[in-house]
């Protein structure tokens, strides 16, 4: 058969039934299917089905049949027509006389109480004594009132089960089939929240109602409303998706008519109550005209949800309040809870009232350790920071970046920066003060480094200027004192205050090599060479220090390979561990160093273990650090340590040396057990049989030499002339570099020692010109400078380097190597 096409047939009230040409049912809307028991499955034999079917099949009228339910039902035959496939209304449908065979629909107009309904008329019948002698229906609507109003006032409801309590007093009370509260919704549709309905009704809560119908449920202050009203009252736009919903839901909640209350709070629409009268009502007139006690009634009941709404809504801001509330309180907790920095709040005298937990971090102290305590007098060090803190929050009501010294828990200062101003009440009367307190230690040892670090960029400045001046002093005081002690005959007394001068000349040597090493970081002239030479050269310098303090040295030496290194820094560096042996076993009862070469993964090394008082703990981290000392003041106590005095560079020295070396010095020490100090350098491939060398080696002069000193050092000049007329060569000198390339075009000389820091031309440019004279004006060169060398210098014509200041060993051995250095074609 063709299916309908319309809603209307599938979602009406009415049953319909099609039946086909083979007397079966093909096709069944809902209601029909839930009436006749129908199965899922169709087509189905009608007669199986639809009581005393014959009859109804033949009938040209409206029957009156027993249904499956015991339900008389009126019944009205149609011959199917194409009117059926896009039926509007079931009061279109007209009766075409008796059926007969072939197809036809049968429509079930109405399901009436057999009591109460016959074939074409209506029926009341008498009612029963007692209720006769019921109160009047306005009687009835004023209790009911009464009831709702004592409700109330004796128990007023804080929930929706308030408006539950009106709907269970009036449905039942006016006699509706169900009665309903919708509530608007944000999208502007409305659900069904609370009902209602008599026993034998299907409830409807939850049933929602689109936006578009709606609006007529709220237009008037009650609204007799049936299908065609509302659809009368909706947009012609909007009907045709509103009419199904509209009779599917009159149909399946049984309802004939609809009285509409709306409920407003200040002046919105917050739902609306809804009295639904049921299609089995036997009477319904009472509900034509609301007015008199019912209007009453209904105006109170609306009255009574519109207050409960509100008081809903209220508790539903407070509930929400409160959860915001909440939620920022455990927002800013966290916050509060999870600061780095240190939040607190003092009274107005000073006393800390409130603290972050992270004053824990910070000071030691528990948050409720430090509540109560005061501020500045508990934690600030220095009384002036005090003063100048209040000075400067009473002139400006707050303080920015305020950086002072505050003590923590253990007595330890720290450096903390505090922002803090003023806090006030409603009246702004201050209450007290409240900030921010960051510890920035770190950040002030940083800048203590970086300032240490700008002044030693500083010193290697200033030293290299003034390295050659005092390299110069120093040089003809340990010179001069080394020509006295050349000299034959001399008593006793002299030889000693020479010796004594020359001492004091090498340690001048030793602190100002340290200090351009330690402020420059500079390596000087780098070959290869044997760690177990450079330590006996270094223990040779030292032998008799060690000895007279009764110090015993054991040496464990193995056959190791070179290493490239400067020696003369590796010298300093081994010296400055050994000096510090020395020192840690001044009063110990067992004075011993051990020394010991290895070689071992690629690397030499140099081990040195004293019997000493070895290092605590908490200072061996910062052993290496500049200025880091445990000597003199810095010394524990009367430990022995305190009556030697420390630069705290040695060892930072050391490291930096080692470093720059590409190697590294490693520590272990214990406490009244002793030290060892490891010095590890990269290896090369030679092996060198161990063997004790001494600090310099002077090899035998040549045959006389005419040599030229170019030297703007009258002193120096004087020195190196005397020294090298007793070692029997001819000596000339000047101070001009014009001077000494015009006595080189003159006369040939077989060797030229040339300063580099001259005024006038300096030794760079004098060795520029050099190159220019004919080769045999051309003489060896011996550059003499107070500071490292460039590589740049060392052309074919310089044959060997002084460093300032110099032994004068160090210049018959650096004659000796410049011709045994052959010009390089």
């Amino acid at each position: 058969m063709p299916q309908p096409t319309t809603v209307l047939l599938q979602l009406s009230r009415h049953a319909f039934v099609h039946v086909d040409t083979k007397e079966r049912i093909d096709w069944a809307n809902e209601a029909a299917s839930e009436l006749f028991k129908l199965p899922s499955t169709l087509p189905v034999a009608a007669e199986g089905f639809i009581p005393d079917y014959r009859n109804v099949a033949s009938s040209a009228h409206s029957e009156v049949l027993k249904s499956p339910d015991c339900f008389d039902t009126v019944l009205r035959v149609v011959r199917v027509r194409d009117q059926c496939d896009n039926l509007d209304n079931i009061d279109d449908i007209d009766d075409t006389g008796a059926a007969g065979p072939g197809r036809f629909w049968l429509i079930i107009d109405e399901i009436r109480n057999v009591s109460a309904w016959v074939e074409n008329s209506r029926e009341i019948p008498a009612l029963p004594p007692e209720v006769e002698e019921r109160p009047s229906e306005n009687h009835l609507y004023d209790r009911l009132r009464v009831e709702m109003w004592r409700m109330f006032s004796q128990d007023a409801p804080e929930n929706r089960s308030a408006i539950l309590k009106i709907l269970n007093l009036l449905g039942p009370g006016i006699g509706l089939s169900r009665i309903n509260f919708y509530e608007i919704q944000p999208d502007q549709s409305m659900i069904c929240q609370s009902e209602w309905c008599a026993p034998n009704q299907k409830s409807s809560v939850g049933l929602v109602l689109p936006s578009f119908i709606v609006k007529p449920f709220l237009s008037e202050e009650f609204f007799v409303c049936t299908p065609p009203s509302v659809m009368q009252s909706l947009p012609a736009i909007v009907r045709p998706l509103a009419k199904p919903i509209l009779w599917g839901i009159f149909h399946t909640y049984s309802i004939e008519t609809v009285i509409a209350c709306p409920i407003r709070i200040d002046n919105t629409f917050e739902g609306a109550l809804m009295l639904c009268i049921g299609r089995d009502l036997p009477d319904s007139t009472q509900f034509s005209r609301i007015d008199g006690a019912l209007r009453s009634l209904l105006e109170d009941a609306r009255q009574l949800i519109g207050h409960t709404m509100y008081r809903l809504r209220i508790e539903e801001s407070r509930r929400r309040t409160q959860d915001a509330l909440r939620e920022s309180e455990t927002k800013y907790r966290n916050i509060f809870e999870s600061l780095h920095d240190v939040y607190y709040r003092t009274d107005i005298g000073g006393r800390i009232t409130l603290i972050s937990p992270s004053c824990q971090q910070v000071f030691g102290y528990r948050p409720e350790e430090m509540t109560g305590r005061n501020l500045l007098q508990d934690l600030y060090i220095k009384r002036e920071k005090r003063v100048e803190f209040l000075e400067r929050i009473d002139t400006d009501g707050r303080v920015l970046e305020f950086e002072s010294l505050m003590k923590n828990k253990s007595g330890a200062e720290i450096w903390v920066s505090t922002n803090a101003n003023y806090y006030v009440d409603e009246n702004n009367n201050v209450l007290g003060v409240e900030g921010m307190m960051r510890d920035i230690t770190e950040r002030k040892n940083l800048e203590d480094q970086l300032i240490r670090a700008e002044r030693m960029a500083a010193v290697g400045t200033l030293a290299g200027g003034v390295a050659h001046e005092f390299n110069n002093i120093n040089l003809a005081i340990l010179g001069f004192a080394e020509l006295g002690l050349m000299r034959n005959g001399l008593e006793e007394e002299a030889l000693h205050y020479f010796r004594v001068i020359r001492k004091s000349a090498l340690r001048a040597k030793n602190i100002t090599s340290n200090l351009l090493t330690f402020a420059g970081s500079t390596m000087g002239r780098v070959s290869s060479g044997n760690v177990t030479t450079v330590l006996d050269d270094t223990l040779q310098m030292i032998k008799h220090e060690l000895s007279t303090s009764g110090i015993t040295l054991e040496k464990n030496y193995q056959e190791v390979p070179d290493t490239f290194m400067d020696s003369s820094q590796i010298g300093q560096v081994f010296l400055n561990i050994l000096i510090n042996a020395q020192h840690a076993l001044i009063d110990r009862p067992e004075k011993k160093i051990t020394l010991q070469t290895s070689h071992e993964g690629g690397f030499v090394s140099v081990s040195f273990t004293d019997t000493g008082c070895g290092i605590p703990p908490e200072h061996i981290k910062r052993i290496f650090s500049p200025f880091f000392t445990t000597k003199g003041e810095h010394a524990k106590g009367d430990a022995p340590m305190a009556t030697v005095r420390g630069t705290g560079l040695g060892l930072s020295v050391s490291h930096s040396i080692v470093q720059n070396h590409r190697g590294s010095i490693e520590l272990q020490s214990r406490v009244n057990e002793g030290t060892t100090f490891t010095v590890k350098l990269p290896a090369s491939k030679t092996v060198r049989k161990t063997e004790s060398t001494p600090a310099t080696r002077v090899l035998e002069p040549f045959v006389q030499l005419k040599i030229l000193i170019l030297d703007d050092e009258e002193d120096l000049r004087a020195l190196l002339s005397s020294y090298l007329q007793k070692q029997g060569h001819v000596a000339r000198d000047t101070d001009d570099g014009t001077d000494a390339l015009a006595m080189l075009r003159k006369e040939r000389f077989d060797l030229a020692l040339v300063d580099l820091q001259m005024p006038a031309m300096s030794g760079r440019e004098f060795i520029d010109r050099l190159a220019a004279l004919p080769r045999d004006h051309r003489p060896k060169l011996i550059v003499v400078s107070g500071q490292d060398v460039p590589s740049s210098l060392e052309s074919d014509l310089v044959s060997a380097v002084l460093t300032k200041p110099f032994r004068l060993a160090e210049v018959a051995s650096a004659i000796s190597s410049a011709f045994l250095h052959p010009h390089r074609e």
